[in-house]
């Protein structure tokens, strides 16, 4: 690995451990994920629908 690739995986990390909030990414997959709702109504594959889904209420 070059000292280049990892100066940016540091970069990363840092900017990654100041985020007060997750990447968009994660915003849609994680709450599509855990709805049963969602899942149901448009069939989703198991991809992205668990069988173990996170529930907080």
């Amino acid at each position: 690995m070059s000292i280049d690739v990892v100066k940016l995986q540091v970069k990363n990390r840092e900017l990654m451990l100041r985020r007060t909030h997750p990447t968009s990414r994660f915003r849609v997959n994680g709450v599509r994920k855990n709805s049963p709702e969602f899942s149901e109504a448009f069939e989703c594959p198991p991809k992205v629908n668990p069988e173990n889904k996170c529930e907080l209420y």
